[in-house]
């Protein structure tokens, strides 16, 4: 089966997702389980952090549905199990980074 290509963050989109992420970490207090510092570096982590970026932005515009923020915040619960399982499956922890593994 060929990999479909899945779109990453440019580097602009990646700055600012660092910055957000790093607020989310502080705001939430969030842990190594759910959130390593390499979680960038790593594709899988990349991608449901932008995901997650990009619904809170929709949700908290001015002109967002009212239940927008509840319903971001039901989608970030699911996220914080699925980061749990991507954190484990990418095996790092605070002082242990493990490179990530790229298919021929």
């Amino acid at each position: 089966m060929t990999e479909l290509p899945i779109p990453r963050p440019d580097p602009s989109e990646l700055r600012d997702l660092v910055e957000w992420v790093d607020w989310l970490v502080g705001h939430y207090h969030l842990n190594p389980s759910q959130v390593v510092t390499c979680w960038a570096t790593h594709s899988q982590l990349q991608e449901e952090f932008a995901a997650l970026h990009r619904s809170w932005l929709a949700a908290y515009t001015h002109d967002a549905h009212p239940d927008a923020a509840l319903r971001w915040h039901e989608a970030f619960a699911d996220a914080e199990h699925r980061l749990r399982n991507w954190t484990a499956i990418i095996g790092c922890h605070p002082g242990v980074h493990n490179e990530p593994r790229h298919r021929l």
